[in-house]
């Protein structure tokens, strides 16, 4: 098992710098939209968090705050992605929801800094599930409109909505293993599954690169 979970973890890596060179590749020679932009930053924004996490944890450092940026980043970068796809009325409740999620995840850490050091379930709560309900906006979008990004917001939305339940099941198994009978070993399983959708979504990204980024020009906006 532990061999199984170092290939997966090799593959994060190897898909997470792929994607990287791919998404600026893009950025640079094509000139792209905003939009484009945004995913480019989104895919920087997760390499930065990855590797941070993985050198940390080298060291011997406790990374669990890293967890607060990426999730920040990731709400961000994608709500602002799914802002440049929306309708004019979708793209004021999206800056609503952005506001008050960043007010409440700034103003958590303000009157509770002794969180900061901690992994923390509140901050895959707020970030992610407005960017779930983001993502099925843009699919009932895709019904009457043309199906821009329907391979990466497919990968969002099945992403962000398993990792969120095994981050909730791994955080109160975690939590509770002794009441509930559960092993390490067993938790220990719930987050490599995290980390196999995980590389399920790179590859969702890398497939959104060649199907629409890459052929991408100009005038298509």
């Amino acid at each position: 098992m532990e061999n199984t979970k170092h290939i997966v973890d090799l593959l994060i890596s190897i898909l997470t710098v792929i994607n990287v060179i791919l998404y600026l590749f893009s950025w640079i020679s094509r000139k792209p939209s905003r939009t484009i932009q945004l995913l480019a930053l989104y895919v920087i924004s997760l390499s930065i968090s990855h590797f941070t996490m993985d050198y940390l944890r080298s060291k011997g450092i406790n990374n669990l705050f890293v967890g607060h940026y990426h999730f920040g980043s990731q709400f961000l970068l994608l709500g602002l992605f799914y802002r440049s796809l929306f309708k004019p009325k979708q793209k004021k409740w999206v800056s609503i929801t952005m506001v008050s999620v960043f007010a409440v995840f700034i103003g958590y850490y303000l009157v509770k800094p002794d969180k900061y050091a901690d992994f923390n379930i509140i901050d895959v709560f707020i970030t992610t599930v407005p960017l779930i309900f983001f993502s099925i906006a843009h699919l009932y979008n895709m019904l009457t409109a043309p199906r821009r990004f329907f391979i990466i917001n497919a990968g969002i939305l099945i992403y962000l909505t398993t990792s969120a339940l095994i981050f909730f099941l791994g955080t109160y198994f975690h939590s509770d293993e002794e009441l509930l009978g559960i092993n390490d070993e067993t938790v220990s399983n719930i987050w490599f599954i995290n980390s196999v959708i995980y590389v399920i979504y790179l590859i969702f990204i890398t497939i959104e690169w060649k199907s629409s980024i890459y052929k991408w020009k100009a005038k298509s906006n």
